[in-house]
């Protein structure tokens, strides 16, 4: 996970895009730890809003499963649901 936020920085757009699944494949995998480690880095709302964005991006079936695997963890585990990730979602 602090791979991910560390490197998160780079210009490469297809990196962004692994980093980003990689954050979604945490959230799947501990949805608890992975918010606790944004939440203490003060990059949760970065994160997801990058994941909102970038979600037209992913055209791999495999991109796709990873992407709404996290996603819908968060939903599943909805008390550990940021409130900006409300604010996101039209």
């Amino acid at each position: 996970m602090r791979i991910i936020l560390n490197e998160y920085n780079k210009p490469k757009k297809d990196y962004k895009k692994i980093l980003i699944q990689a954050l979604s494949m945490c959230c799947w995998n501990s949805l608890e730890k992975t918010l606790s480690m944004l939440e203490s880095g003060g990059r949760t709302e970065e994160m997801f809003t990058e994941i909102i964005n970038e979600a037209e991006t992913f055209t791999k079936d495999f991109e796709i499963r990873r992407i709404l695997y996290g996603l819908t963890t968060l939903f599943e585990e909805s008390n550990l649901l940021p409130l900006v990730f409300l604010y996101l979602i039209p």
